[in-house]
């Protein structure tokens, strides 16, 4: 898998274990294809892991800088870096956004 991730989109929904999720697909630099599964209850973003077909938590419902948690495979953590990110795009700038690292088996993320 590329190292970028060139763009995501929503590609429709999937039930798995009796869950409906988001389904998304994710183009990295590679042209490696990778769907995400996402879903929210009580304001909890919870991610379904095909290779331990179960879900962890993406992102808690309460959270500040500095917490981390591990996936339910214990193969990614993630880690609050800042809730005051900023991002300048050609169309308009961003600021007060949250800002995670994760690390993952084949790389360090920020997003």
């Amino acid at each position: 898998m590329g190292k970028h991730l060139l763009h995501g989109k929503k590609a429709g929904t999937k039930e798995l274990d009796n869950k409906t999720y988001v389904e998304y697909a994710q183009t990295w630099e590679s042209d490696e294809i990778v769907y995400l599964y996402l879903r929210k209850e009580n304001d909890i973003t919870y991610q379904y892991e095909e290779n331990i077909e179960d879900e962890t938590i993406r992102l808690p419902s309460i959270f500040d800088v500095g917490d981390s948690w591990k996936t339910a495979s214990k193969e990614t953590s993630y880690e609050v870096i800042s809730k005051e990110g900023n991002i300048k795009t050609p169309i308009c700038n961003y600021s007060n956004l949250l800002v995670l690292k994760s690390i993952f088996k084949n790389g360090i993320f920020t997003f």
